[in-house]
């Protein structure tokens, strides 16, 4: 029996930590869009099935909890508090489509 895949939808709904998804480990699509007091991504890291994730209009100034995940087929990190710096740590990530702007 194939595993069940999970689209999660949490954007404009105030959040401020992901640490509760964690456990989510059948979603592949998720969308934290405009949650302007997201500052971490701390959690998503042991989703590891997610392929898809909009995290545009956050407050995130760090990528490092996604590198773990290693690739994805979305990434969308647009309106963010990210610097160069920040950004380039996604040199080695693989992506399909990146959203930095």
């Amino acid at each position: 029996m194939a595993a069940k895949s999970a689209v999660v939808d949490l954007a404009d709904r105030d959040v401020s930590d992901t640490r509760h998804l964690r456990n989510a480990g059948a979603v592949v699509c998720l969308s934290l869009r405009n949650n302007a007091r997201l500052a971490s991504a701390a959690g998503l890291e042991l989703c590891a099935r997610l392929w898809t994730v909009d995290l545009s209009g956050c407050a995130l100034a760090s990528v490092d909890a996604l590198l773990p995940l290693g690739a994805l087929g979305l990434l969308q990190l647009s309106n963010n508090r990210l610097d160069l710096r920040a950004a380039l740590r996604l040199r080695n990530f693989h992506v399909g489509r990146l959203g930095l702007f």
